[in-house]
Order: C-alpha cells, then structure tokens, then sequence
C-alpha cells in the first residue's frame, strides 16, 4: 500500500505493485506546520484536507471534524463534536446508553484499538480496517470502514479513506 501525505501529497511510503492502494497520513514537515504555524488554524487544516478527518483524543472522543467528514456520517459538525467515534458511525454496538467500547464486541474493534494505541505510542497507523453493524433507518447494515491515523501533539488524526457497505451474510 502506498502512503501519502494527506496534505502536501509527500509519499511517506512507497508500493510499486501496479494496484496497489493509497492510504492517507501526515508528514513530519505538515505536522511541524500545523504545530508551529498559528496563521493556520485546525479548522482550516482540516478543511484542507480532501478527505473524512476526525480528531480523537485520549477517551477516543471527537473533538473536532472537517466538513468532508460530517458530510459522509451524514451529520453536521457541531453534531460530530463531543460523540465517541461509535456514536458517529452509529454502531450497533453502543447500547441504549450510547457508550462506545463498553460492549463484549468492542474489545475486537480495531478503531478503537489503533486509536488507543496511536495515542499512546505515538506511531501512525496507515490503511487499517474495521467493520461494524450500523444501525440504518432501514435496519442493521455491515460497513467496512480503510483508516489511517497519525497522534498530532495530543489529538490523534482519523482519516476514513473508505466506507463499503458490505452484503449481508445469508
């Protein structure tokens, strides 16, 4: 899989196979940017950036999106901002109480573990996976979510490179 900075484009790594996909993340000289550079607020860092975007924090809380990524959870910002990430992508699994990661389930779901992990060991993580059970006005749906993921400071970076809604099992 080949890496690009979501940014400025910079490849990060590189996949010769002819097929290979493209997975999204930071560069070290755009995270400088976005640290250093106060002329550059996150909000139009993130707007700037062509695909889904959340910051999470420690608690794998939203606490900011771009426009891109509350246009595709169908939702709006201010909507996004203070949910957990199974809350946004309305996952089967977050019980009547709305709690994200708190279900037998969630111990296998693999958003919240490269969240936790990138958080605390700070290393990206480019084109993971994970699927889940959303809840749809038209029942239960199986979407696969492509991710990638990079810590800023002390926010982690979501970018969703792909949402599939996969066939139901028979």
């Amino acid at each position: 899989m080949k890496t690009v900075c979501a940014w400025c484009s910079k490849v990060l790594r590189e996949d010769q196979s002819a097929d290979a996909l493209v997975s999204h993340g930071i560069c070290p000289d755009c995270v400088k940017i976005l640290l250093d550079n106060t002329l550059v607020s996150l909000t139009e860092f993130l707007d700037s950036i062509e695909l889904p975007v959340l910051v999470m924090d420690e608690t794998r809380t939203i606490r900011q999106v771009n426009r891109i990524a509350a246009k595709t959870l169908g939702k709006l910002v201010v909507e996004l901002e203070g949910l957990t990430l199974g809350v946004a992508i309305e996952c089967l699994h977050v019980g009547v109480m709305g709690e994200c990661g708190v279900s037998p389930y969630c111990a296998g779901c693999a958003f919240l573990r490269n969240i936790r992990d990138t958080y605390f060991d700070g290393q990206p993580r480019y084109g993971e996976y994970s699927q889940h059970k959303a809840v749809m006005t038209d029942g239960a749906k199986t979407k696969q979510f492509r991710f990638s993921m990079t810590k800023v400071g002390d926010v982690v970076l979501l970018m969703i490179e792909e949402i599939q809604e996969l066939a139901a099992a028979s």
